[in-house]
């Protein structure tokens, strides 16, 4: 996947999500460089601004196949921003359920 590609997704699942109002930028980033994480986001709900990061297609071992899937799971994490306290530590049963939610959008809109 190109970065162009990446940030059309991006773009079209902003839109799906409701999240037109917000200024998302996204990249690749690499392997070094996002250590065990296939993706992540940094964002004030405050200023609806968010820095999305995805893993590169060619340091994953699935390659594009979950690019999608992770690009929604970033942008949930704006839609329940203000249901959570401010970007806690992680927690995996809450991570499960936004992969879960993630899936079966891609799931329902092919």
């Amino acid at each position: 996947m190109t970065t162009r590609q990446l940030k059309t997704l991006a773009k079209l699942w902003q839109s799906r999500l409701q999240l037109t109002h917000w200024a998302i930028k996204v990249s690749f980033k690499s392997a070094k460089e996002m250590g065990d994480k296939v993706g992540g986001v940094q964002y004030m709900p405050e200023h609806a601004t968010a820095y999305i990061e995805i893993l590169k297609t060619r340091d994953r071992k699935e390659k594009d196949d979950t690019i999608e899937e992770d690009i929604i799971h970033e942008l949930l994490h704006l839609v329940i921003s203000g249901h959570r306290s401010k970007q806690e530590k992680y927690d995996e049963l809450f991570e499960r359920g936004i992969n879960a939610i993630a899936t079966a959008l891609v799931k329902g809109y092919k």
